[in-house]
């Protein structure tokens, strides 16, 4: 036998070891870019939207929102958030499966 059952046991241990880093370090990598990515479209959208100043002698107690221009902002806020919450499902959902699977994995063995 080339290994004794001790030796075998702590080599499959760090192979498995091995195989969560790695698994864990391209989940980050992809959340990292799809964070970037995100970003640079959510201040690409702002930067494309038209926006003019607003009148402040229409009304006093007016807000911001209330004007007519304010759409695409809106627009931008609800997709933000939407995609926000998205993610953190994901990553939710993500961590669970992750940490039913290393359950799991140590009851078995």
């Amino acid at each position: 036998m080339k290994y004794a059952k001790d030796e075998a046991l702590s080599e499959v241990l760090k192979r498995s070891r091995k195989v969560r880093e790695r698994r864990a370090a391209k989940a980050k990598a992809a959340l990292s870019s799809t964070a970037v990515l995100l970003f640079t479209s959510l201040v690409w959208l702002i930067g494309a939207l038209p926006m003019r100043p607003e009148k402040l002698d229409d009304s006093v107690y007016g807000s911001f929102m209330l004007s007519q221009d304010a759409g695409g902002l809106v627009l931008v806020a609800v997709l933000a958030f939407s995609l926000g919450m998205l993610l953190t499902i994901l990553i939710l959902h993500w961590r669970n499966s992750r940490n039913n699977e290393e359950r799991n994995g140590g009851n078995e063995g």
